[in-house]
């Protein structure tokens, strides 16, 4: 592990780095986690990665593992849902890729990507969704090595996006039946990791989506308490500094207002990064649904000649929101293939 110090303030951010593969053209890719899991997830699937000429970078957050904490003033604008937490994510990820291009080179030219999982997402689109916080100089270096970014079965809420609301309809975030915090969070993280059979997904309508609490086979159930412990890490969550963890009706607009920023304005920074969104065809409606709205939204401005970013979408069919740890090897091999493509 190493921890990089990435500004004059004395951030810290921890990381692995897999290492140069000697003797061939590589690609860097650089790993950000979600909520509660931690970049351990992601450990595993280095020396599959390195094989496919991928050299990781897997980055802890803010507020997990070694990296620094978020202060009492970023905790209560994530609660208030103000811009300025957003801005802090948005100058780290714009320092750290700096830090990795003047410490972990030499890199060739668009060799970079980013992969972001879940929530955080929220933290990869702030590079692109906060243009005021980043010099243009920064971006101009960036822009130079930065290709794309890849959106592993990123949530309903790294958009900003409405949750719907159905008959019959199952949300475990809203569960109160739970009669502690631990059974209430221990509940959300087995229903995030089941399968689910959806009746009709090429419809791309609510009817087509199971949107009940009927899965199976849960991923989580299947994970030892030793790997469990090492891959969960409740900090963050616990202390609300993690906009996966705290309630969503104040954040919502925050980051709906960057994903546009992001990907819907004709006016793009770091415009030739593009995007590739992969979706889990059994996962989760809260993850399933982010897939077919944000494909939607895309279409649909494209179609009214609106100039957007360039997104690709990937369907991973069989796979639930743990499919790199219940078939690695097919996770790696489809973000190996969007990387060199």
């Amino acid at each position: 592990m190493r921890v990089a110090t990435i500004d004059a303030e004395g951030t810290r951010y921890a990381l692995t780095d897999s290492g140069l593969i000697d003797g061939q053209d590589y690609k860097t890719l650089l790993m950000f986690h979600g909520t509660i899991f931690n970049r351990e997830s992601f450990e595993p699937l280095v020396p599959s990665f390195n094989k496919q000429g991928i050299r990781v970078i897997n980055v802890s957050r803010r507020s997990y593992g070694e990296t620094s904490e978020h202060s009492a003033i970023d905790i209560a604008n994530l609660a208030e849902g103000r811009d300025e937490f957003l801005k802090v994510l948005a100058r780290d990820v714009a320092n750290l890729l700096i830090w990795v291009l003047d410490n972990l080179g030499p890199f060739e030219g668009h060799s970079l990507s980013m992969l972001s999982w879940s929530m955080g997402t929220s933290t990869t689109l702030s590079l692109l969704g906060q243009r005021d916080i980043v010099s243009p100089e920064t971006y101009a270096r960036i822009e130079r090595y930065l290709e794309k970014l890849v959106l592993h079965d990123s949530s309903l809420t790294a958009f900003g996006f409405d949750i719907p609301t159905l008959e019959g309809q199952y949300n475990p975030f809203l569960d109160r039946s739970l009669p502690t915090i631990q059974e209430y969070s221990d509940n959300i993280n087995m229903y995030l990791s089941m399968y689910f059979d959806h009746p009709d997904l090429q419809s791309r309508q609510h009817s087509g989506v199971n949107f009940s609490r009927n899965g199976t086979r849960p991923t989580m159930a299947r994970m030892t308490p030793e790997y469990i412990a090492r891959i969960m890490e409740p900090k963050a969550a616990m202390t609300a500094a993690d906009a996966g963890a705290v309630p969503y009706p104040p954040i919502q607009r925050m980051l709906r207002e960057q994903a546009n920023e992001a990907l819907f304005k004709p006016d793009l920074v770091l415009p030739s990064v593009t995007i590739t969104a992969v979706g889990c065809m059994q996962t989760s409606w809260f993850l399933l649904w982010a897939f077919i709205e944000l494909e939607r939204r895309h279409k649909e401005l494209i179609e009214r000649g609106v100039k957007v970013r360039p997104i690709t979408f990937v369907e991973l069919p069989n796979a639930n929101h743990f499919v790199h740890y219940d078939a690695p090897d097919e996770f790696v091999l489809c973000v190996a293939k969007i990387l060199k493509d």
